[in-house]
């Protein structure tokens, strides 16, 4: 097993490392954004492989939550599987004094375990990417361009209680769950003013009027669609299509080599077919949860009950 390294030195050597490669999604940067959602940021460094991971790490009650990797899982883990992925699971969860670890890997053969299934999208090969090479996707632009004349979309961050408040609203009228406070959105856009590695794209019509906002973030040679959302009456004009084209266009100006429309929850057909419309790779990314300590092992099997329970209550 290759050693984990945590603690001060860790943390300097993490950083070190993600600015000199731009992998943002493991620097204190992104670290800093992620506290809005009141969690502590944790370093890991692995000197074998010359390479780091950011660990948020969460208290619920009594439990010690850490995600490996967030959003996305941690590159640094892509290709360790079975016995060696859980003993390196388990060292860093004691080092970290975490009841229970949570990853997302994207499923090969070799991953058997038991967890949550969810649908991802991708487009590779960005740099070749045109719009005009789909015919739905022109048509659908097109509309977009004749339905939005007057509107404008433009580089540039929204107030981010303005966007909180069109997010929350669409959350709700999902009955989904608000994930991301006003708190997070306010650190995530005061740093996509200052970073390369952030952007926010915005849409306002004649009037000035803020009609909805997209996220991109970049790690590696990757974009990521981070976050979207739009007003009720602007889904039907085709903003969604006009914001996310002018994302996918900077990431290709910035040199990222692929863009990810991330995971889909499971149960979002319509979701799913619409970011299949801008990419053109598809898998799925399993979820797990490893216990390392009798708590953790307690909270496994409340999530597990209540899981199967949500399951037969929708059938």
């Amino acid at each position: 097993m290759s050693e984990w390294k945590t603690g001060p030195v860790a943390a300097s050597l993490v950083k070190s490392w993600a600015d000199a490669g731009g992998h943002f999604f493991s620097s204190p940067d992104w670290g800093s954004i992620l506290e809005g959602l009141g969690c502590e940021s944790c370093f890991a460094w692995n000197e074998a492989r010359q390479c780091g991971i950011l660990i948020p790490v969460f208290t619920r009650g009594p439990i010690r939550l850490g995600f490996l990797g967030f959003p996305v899982g941690a590159a640094a883990l892509e290709h360790i599987t079975g016995v060696a992925h859980s003993a390196e699971v388990t060292s860093l969860s004691q080092q970290l004094r975490l009841d229970l670890m949570r990853s997302n890997r994207n499923m090969v053969p070799e991953i058997a375990a038991d967890g949550i299934r969810l649908p991802d999208v991708w487009l590779d090969s960005l740099q070749g990417w045109r719009p005009e090479n789909s015919p739905r996707l022109a048509k659908d632009l097109a509309h977009a361009r004749r339905q939005t004349h007057s509107a404008v979309i433009s580089l540039g961050a929204p107030d981010p209680s303005d966007f909180h408040r069109i997010y929350s609203a669409v959350i709700h009228a999902r009955k989904g769950r608000l994930r991301y406070g006003a708190e997070y959105f306010s650190r995530l856009f005061a740093a996509a003013s200052r970073s390369p590695s952030l952007a926010v794209v915005q849409a306002r019509d004649a009037a000035g009027q803020l009609l909805g906002a997209s996220v991109l973030g970049m790690d590696g040679q990757v974009g990521y669609y981070l976050h979207s959302a739009l007003l009720p009456a602007a889904r039907p004009m085709g903003v969604s299509d006009l914001l996310l084209e002018k994302l996918m266009i900077t990431a290709q100006q910035r040199g990222m080599k692929r863009f990810n429309l991330m995971v889909s929850p499971p149960d979002q057909d319509g979701l799913v077919r619409y970011k299949k419309k801008w990419g053109n790779r598809e898998s799925m990314v399993l979820v797990t949860d490893t216990p390392n300590t009798l708590l953790g092992r307690t909270a496994v099997a409340a999530i597990s009950w209540m899981a199967r329970w949500r399951s037969r209550s929708t059938r």
